[in-house]
């Protein structure tokens, strides 16, 4: 467990035993598109909280949206289901109900649409916040509410049922997006026991925050004790990780 999340500076695996199961026979996807956060944030709660099963669930603006090529609704969420046949389309008319329930529409999705995301967050510049899943929407509107300020492009894909939200972002001062931006961003998460972390950026944004958010200094020794033992040497991917590890 020590590994994960570690960016190879504790450790290179060099071989891995993997239990795969088979894909399921049918699978389908749609875009729930909502006129406001407030009607996605309901539509979101009660889809968590009902019995349906979905495979994969992610949020996109509308900035999200464009990029990857799908009709520009305020909001939207893509929902997918995989099972037999009969169980996906039980389970699609209910998602379809609770949608609608909520204001929102729907539209059949083309399969490839999961493996075709990226431009999403092509921005040259993309943070990763983790917060508790049920805040998704509140945090992507002040994301949004901030960049706005400071005149930064913004899309939006986030994962509300792993509360893993990424900014991809374009602004044209690194130092202004991170004073007025990142950096009230980063407090008001880490308030909650989140954390927000720049993933890509150039060096005017980094030489005005740390990277990694704040880290405990206890925990920092801690780290630094166990990179020690791992790699006496300091040889697997020094200085790449937090505190420089």
């Amino acid at each position: 467990k020590l590994l994960v999340g570690s960016l190879g500076t504790l450790g290179v695996m060099v071989e891995a035993t993997l239990r795969l199961h088979p894909m399921p026979p049918e699978s389908r996807s749609w875009q729930m598109g909502f006129s406001s956060a407030e009607a996605a944030r309901d539509f979101l709660t009660a889809l968590l909280d009902s019995p349906l099963q979905p495979d994969r669930v992610a949020l996109l603006d509308v900035g999200a949206l464009r990029a990857v090529g799908l009709f520009p609704d305020p909001i939207a969420l893509l929902v997918s289901i995989s099972s037999v046949a009969e169980a996906v389309e039980a389970q699609g008319g209910a998602l379809a109900q609770l949608a609608t329930g909520h204001g929102g529409r729907r539209d059949l999705l083309a399969e490839s649409i999961w493996s075709g995301l990226g431009p999403a967050v092509a921005g040259s510049i993309l943070l990763r916040a983790a917060f508790e899943p049920r805040r998704m929407l509140d945090w992507a509107a002040q994301a949004r509410s901030l960049a706005a300020r400071v005149g930064a492009e913004i899309a939006l894909l986030g994962q509300p049922g792993h509360g893993v939200l990424q900014v991809s972002l374009e602004a044209d001062d690194g130092g202004r997006l991170a004073r007025g931006m990142l950096l009230p961003l980063r407090q008001s998460i880490e308030a909650e026991g989140g954390s927000l972390v720049v993933e890509r950026g150039p060096a005017r944004l980094k030489s005005e925050c740390e990277a990694w958010g704040s880290i405990n200094p206890d925990l920092l020794t801690i780290m630094k004790r166990i990179k020690g033992e791992f790699d006496p040497g300091n040889v697997l991917s020094p200085g790449r990780f937090v505190g420089g590890l």
